[in-house]
């Protein structure tokens, strides 16, 4: 009888131990599977950024004017697009940002905001100051295109190195 109750006892110990073995093996494959999901629509986010405040940039181009532009006359519908495009990926990037990043990419966005509604028409008020703005655009709508570009560059570099916060680090084995 002690025999039957230790071997009983010994079965039952070993089924729990091995179903809270599962319980954790599957609990870690969750927990990788979320990590690789945010790590890929991380990446995505940043790339689709970085894309759309390239062609965002780029608008000096496609009028063949390096110096200003005069907004109420540019009427190039794809780069009103772009501007919505890249507004719409740099929230997802503050999203998905480190958090080491996310004062930082949350600044940039609301910056490159405000400066894409004052481009499209509305006034806003915003952390980028009237001053910043009027480097940028006067209030008769013309563009300064190489303030605007380095403005650009500035938002797409605060992408870059916030994208650079999230690499995997590879160990040896």
């Amino acid at each position: 009888m002690v025999g039957a109750s230790t071997a009983l006892f010994v079965v039952f110990l070993t089924h729990i131990l091995t179903t809270r073995r599962e319980e954790r093996r599957h609990t870690r494959e969750l927990n990788a599977e979320y990590k690789r999901w945010v790590r890929e629509n991380r990446q995505h986010a940043y790339h689709n950024a970085s894309k759309y405040l390239f062609r965002v940039a780029a608008m000096g181009s496609k009028t063949k004017k390096t110096d200003s532009i005069d907004i109420s006359i540019f009427s190039d519908k794809d780069w009103y697009t772009d501007i919505s495009e890249a507004n719409a990926w740099l929230s997802t990037v503050h999203y998905y940002c480190s958090p080491e990043q996310y004062d930082a990419i949350g600044h940039i966005a609301t910056e490159f905001s405000n400066l894409s509604n004052r481009l499209i028409g509305f006034r806003p008020t915003g952390t980028l100051a009237k001053a910043k703005f009027q480097q940028i655009i006067s209030e008769d709508g013309i563009l300064y295109y190489q303030n605007f570009v380095d403005f650009i560059n500035q938002v797409e570099n605060r992408v870059s190195n916030g994208s650079s916060h999230f690499r995997v680090k590879r160990t040896e084995k």
